[in-house]
């Protein structure tokens, strides 16, 4: 199904288009499920996590590893991107969110947060051993942080669900939390509004090439 002017329509697959690939991250990785996602469905290109069985699903169901996008972010261990670069041949190795932080307080984060010296060393064994490969990251709140992040990655990719916008007027900084660059910044603010296109335009012109890819909601975007 997909939706035109507030109106539903059935459509057997996602239209192609000249220089547009789509990519999912499924619920299911049974090869049944994934070949359905590639041949019913229109999807070229697929997240997975580090794990044999799924690896190899998806190349039985027809996924190239040029198609492939591997989870190499840990929030115990984050060297556990070696093993993982070392056994699973893909073209893109992602880390969520590397320097997102939270504002005033230590709220909990679902993820790693990660310096730059470790940026660099992931960026360059990444490249040294895959040079066919690209390293990616992604962010929302496009501080000075998602830009010392930029320098290290080849795709720089949104990760917000909703518009988030620089405010005009002067709010209080915020504290980073993270312990490198600066220790205060000014906070983006989320609208819950869930139209991202300003935000795609802002990344396109902030990070250039680096930003060709963005995540989207399948039922809002």
């Amino acid at each position: 199904m997909w939706r035109k002017d507030n109106l539903w329509y059935s459509s057997p697959h996602f239209e192609p288009k000249a220089g547009k690939t789509i990519g999912i991250l499924p619920n299911d990785y049974s090869v049944s499920n994934l070949s359905t996602l590639k041949t019913k469905w229109g999807y070229s290109e697929l997240f997975i996590g580090a794990d044999q069985t799924i690896y190899n699903n998806a190349l039985n169901a027809g996924y190239t590893t040029s198609g492939m996008m591997i989870n190499i972010g840990f929030r115990t261990n984050y060297e556990q991107y070696i093993d993982v670069v070392n056994n699973y041949n893909v073209k893109y190795y992602y880390i969520d969110e590397a320097v997102e932080h939270a504002c005033f307080t230590n709220a909990y984060l679902n993820h790693r947060l990660y310096n730059p010296d470790e940026l660099y060393e992931i960026s360059n064994y990444v490249h040294g051993v895959r040079p066919g490969s690209l390293f990616v990251s992604s962010g929302y709140k496009r501080c000075s942080h998602l830009w010392w992040l930029s320098n290290y990655v080849d795709l720089l990719m949104f990760s917000s669900y909703s518009h988030w916008y620089e405010p005009v007027i002067n709010f209080i900084p915020c504290t980073s939390n993270m312990n490198w660059g600066p220790a205060t910044e000014v906070p983006w603010i989320e609208t819950g509004n869930t139209d991202q296109r300003q935000d795609w335009s802002d990344m396109r012109s902030r990070f250039g090439n680096k930003f060709s890819q963005t995540w989207i909601g399948t039922h809002q975007d």
